[in-house]
């Protein structure tokens, strides 16, 4: 009898495998191969052959192809759509419902994820939507042609853990920008098309919901929207909103105009104020009765256009009123997926607001202008400050070149538009090294004293997201004290630079308070940046733009499959690892993973005020320690920042609660000047 670890000898019979098996097990090791993103059909095409040994499987260019599709047709559908010309154009995306249940099944470590909440929420979810926009190619030299928006959606349910692996996010929609543009309402009629099929449709999970099969026990999923999560730009198409650059700038508050309207002249009521008010008790909260005032009278409008003297400049003049652009199929004026879009629904992010040509960046670039005229310290001085740092293993590679965002191509670039050419992963580093270099080079100078400060209150800002980011601060309280940090950072520029700079952003900060003090937890896109990134790097290689959107859903599904099936414990040593001596029950490794965030051996570590160098990573049970040289203090430099010599003390800390410095770099032998977050 066969049992579990029973070895068969090798002289037993073989067993004859049928054609179609052999197929099937060859075609799941082709499936295997491509869910690495970093390999490309071509690639693996030409590789196959040279590496036709044991099961490695011949991969003609047909079974490749069926291989790297075979998952996605279970999940995708054809949505059958007119141009604004008439022709029929297709949209291919993802099935919610169906994609929800065959990864699910497929995926045993995301089942067990599913089950646990499910243990703990038999109730009605929360389901999390974001979408954000890509451009595939090199950033300076981007191929326009295919610009697409990807969307994503989660559920809050899933605990803080699951949100931040964006391998647990689910990746329906990729879509090309000349598709929805070419298609009446835009992004906006997209998006109501998506989620009509999400909430309403068969399975929707407002309707009948979503059965699932969670480790042989059924259980069915509904949910409501809780959050719509976008930057400016994306509410902007997906809402059916004017934009930033609209008379109504804030979708949040309805007193709040752009800058310099002529309509505070004539505001009565002394209600209207615009985005340089920094008094966060000034500002009026848009209730949703409110918002279907406005697409009311909108719609109302519209009906009468050509008619009854309602000219199209009248019509104009109210849509601008209201903040809206009409379009028949836009996802707010549908009158069933509409009432999906609450006030409490519509999330700003935080990362596009202060990082992405947002406040800081602003700050950034106006302080370093400043600088440069007065003390001869701008772009270039930065750009050499930040060479010779040392960075944690896991990101050094990618923030060695930080420097870069300085150099004289992307300074020429910022000259020309007004704002630092680089990405928001790229900012929240270049924010705790930039602050360093002010606290080294221009605290000390008098010319430079409003400058600096205001850039140090635009930093206090980012703290405080930052902490309430990481669990270490309440919602509620992380809330308030943004509306009162961004204030004084707003009357400080103010009093600096004047209202020059400002711009809808610089009133944002206060909206992303506001949601705060009714969310869970802050959603942000660093969430989902990584599935972007994979999107973006498939999409890179698919030049055929023919089935562009089913040829990238099929590459992310197969990487997002692959990955899950590899996904370990949230805490766990990586690499090779051995007994530690003297503790029979503890191992040790160079390498530790704890939520997502690897450490190694060499990276600089702080727990609280104490700082120290890893030397090894050690486990036992359930428990993750860190074995640490300690450093002590020599020279405080600023709040963020100190130097520290090594004081022959080896400590264990508990790996949870320490984190990993920004950046060091030797300044004396075995002296260390040492940044944190």
């Amino acid at each position: 009898m066969l049992k579990p670890g029973h070895c068969l000898h090798s002289s037993a019979p073989r067993i004859m495998e049928r054609p179609q098996a052999k197929r099937r097990r060859e075609n799941e090791t082709l499936k295997s191969l491509l869910a690495d993103k970093s390999i490309s059909l071509k690639s693996l095409e030409r590789l196959l052959p040279k590496l036709r040994t044991g099961d490695t499987p011949a991969g003609t260019r047909y079974q490749l192809l069926s291989a790297y599709k075979e998952r996605v047709e279970h999940v995708v559908v054809t949505e059958a759509l007119l141009d604004s010309k008439g022709n029929p154009v297709n949209w291919d995306f993802c099935c919610p419902s169906k994609l929800l249940q065959y990864m699910v099944d497929v995926c045993p470590p995301l089942e067990e994820i599913y089950a646990q909440a499910a243990n703990e929420n038999r109730g009605e979810w929360k389901c999390v939507v974001t979408f954000d926009e890509f451009v595939p190619g090199d950033k300076l030299k981007c191929n326009n042609h295919r610009k697409a928006m990807t969307l994503c959606f989660s559920f809050l349910e899933l605990g803080r853990r699951a949100l931040v692996m964006p391998v647990c996010w689910m990746f329906p929609v990729v879509v090309r920008a000349v598709l929805y543009n070419s298609v009446d309402g835009g992004f906006s009629n997209f998006l109501r098309i998506f989620l009509r099929r999400m909430f309403f449709g068969a399975n929707g999970l407002l309707t009948a919901g979503v059965p699932l099969e969670l480790f042989g026990a059924p259980f069915l999923l509904k949910a409501s929207l809780s959050n719509l999560l976008s930057d400016g730009d994306g509410l902007r198409a997906a809402l059916c909103w004017k934009g930033a650059n609209s008379l109504r700038p804030c979708m949040r508050h309805w007193n709040v105009t752009k800058k310099g309207t002529a309509i505070l002249d004539h505001d009565g009521s002394a209600e209207l104020v615009d985005v340089t008010c920094s008094d966060f008790n000034a500002f009026k909260r848009q209730s949703d009765e409110d918002c279907k005032a406005n697409i009311a009278v909108v719609v109302a409008a519209a009906r009468r256009r050509g008619a009854a003297g309602l000219t199209n400049t009248m019509f104009d003049t109210i849509c601008t009123s209201r903040g809206l652009s009409y379009h028949e199929k836009g996802i707010v004026f549908d009158p069933v997926v509409g009432e999906l879009i609450k006030q409490g629904v519509i999330t700003i992010d935080w990362v596009h607001t202060v990082l992405c040509d947002g406040t800081f960046s602003v700050e950034c670039r106006l302080l370093l202008e400043r600088s440069q005229e007065k003390l001869a310290k701008g772009f270039p001085c930065v750009a050499a400050f930040l060479q010779g740092w040392r960075f944690p293993m896991d990101k050094h590679m990618e923030m060695k070149v930080l420097h870069r965002v300085f150099d004289d191509f992307r300074h020429s670039y910022c000259e020309t538009h007004d704002k630092l050419k680089a990405n928001a992963s790229e900012l929240l580093s270049v924010y705790g090294l930039v602050r360093h270099w002010v606290a080294v080079e221009l605290s000390g100078e008098p010319s430079m004293a409003n400058e600096v400060a205001s850039f140090n209150l635009c930093c206090e800002v980012i703290d405080i997201m930052l902490f309430t980011k990481r669990g270490k601060m309440a919602m509620a309280t992380g809330s308030r004290l943004l509306k009162e940090a961004h204030q004084r950072s707003l009357e400080n520029h103010k009093l600096c630079y004047g209202t020059e700079y400002i711009k809808p952003k610089h009133h944002w900060p206060f909206d992303v308070a506001d949601q705060w003090g009714e969310h869970e937890y802050v959603l942000d896109a660093f969430l989902v940046e990584k599935a972007h990134l994979v999107a973006k790097s498939i999409a890179d290689r698919t030049l055929n733009t023919s089935q562009f959107e089913r040829s990238v859903l099929a590459g992310v599904l197969n990487y997002q499959v692959g990955s899950l099936l590899q996904l370990g414990p949230q805490q766990q040593l990586l690499g090779k690892s051995s007994p530690f001596p003297g503790f029979p029950d503890s191992r040790v490794a160079d390498n530790l993973c704890i939520d997502g965030v690897t450490v190694s051996v060499g990276d600089f570590a702080y727990l609280g005020v104490k700082v120290g160098r890893v030397a090894a990573c050690v486990s036992e049970g359930d428990d993750f320690f860190l074995v640490v040289d300690a450093l002590g203090l020599v020279t405080r430099i600023a709040d963020h920042s100190g130097t520290y010599a090594f004081d022959n003390r080896r400590l264990v800390w508990d790996a949870r609660n320490a984190q990993l410095a920004l950046a060091w770099r030797e300044v004396a032998p075995a002296c260390f000047t040492v940044i944190f977050f």
